[in-house]
């Protein structure tokens, strides 16, 4: 299995739990302007970083672009906390 596959099914297995707050429940639909297929793209990697995030946040989800691992880790830390204070409330 490659590290894609793999992420993807670790993706369908999360999203399959009816317990996830994800997906929003009755979200709008994609129009076709903003639906996009991208098979290549240029750019910087932060170019590239941003326009995935923005991708990413037309399908409700949210990002944060780093420079280093640890800054990434402090994100990620603080991203969970701020889902358990949510889950609490």
């Amino acid at each position: 299995m490659t590290a894609r596959d793999e992420i993807l099914h670790q993706l369908r297995t999360a999203l399959a739990d009816a317990q996830l707050p994800f997906p929003p429940v009755d979200p709008p639909r994609l129009t076709d302007d903003e639906r996009m297929a991208v098979t290549h793209a240029e750019g910087d990697p932060l170019a590239l970083a941003e326009r995935f995030g923005a991708e990413l946040q037309k399908l409700h989800g949210t990002f944060q672009i780093v420079e280093s691992l640890p800054e990434a880790r402090m994100a990620l830390i603080g991203q969970l906390l701020s889902w358990a204070e949510e889950e609490e409330a």
